[in-house]
């Protein structure tokens, strides 16, 4: 189970990565909305393989149910501010 989640959280950072730099080189050719849908996917993996990649970390650490909830509670944030911009905090 913790391997098929390192597995997904560096899959998830190799395309978070990848669509950084089709973001970064197709910039000034595509129109907004298309480099916008680009961007919001890649915002979304690079979150999903820092959460995943955090919630291994936060397990470990002693007491553990603190430390998961307080990182819960800092993942459903940072969640909300990729979804909905900064104004969420």
């Amino acid at each position: 189970m913790k391997r098929d989640f390192s597995v997904f959280a560096r899959l998830c950072a190799f395309i978070a990565v990848l669509l950084a730099a089709l973001v970064a080189i197709l910039y000034k050719i595509l129109p907004g909305n298309v480099i916008g849908t680009i961007s919001l996917i890649k915002d979304i993996m690079l979150l999903v393989a820092v959460l995943l990649s955090g919630w291994m970390f936060a397990s470990k650490l002693k007491p553990a149910k603190a430390w998961r909830i307080i990182y819960l509670v800092s993942g459903v944030l940072c969640v909300l501010g990729v979804l909905f911009g900064h104004q969420v905090l």
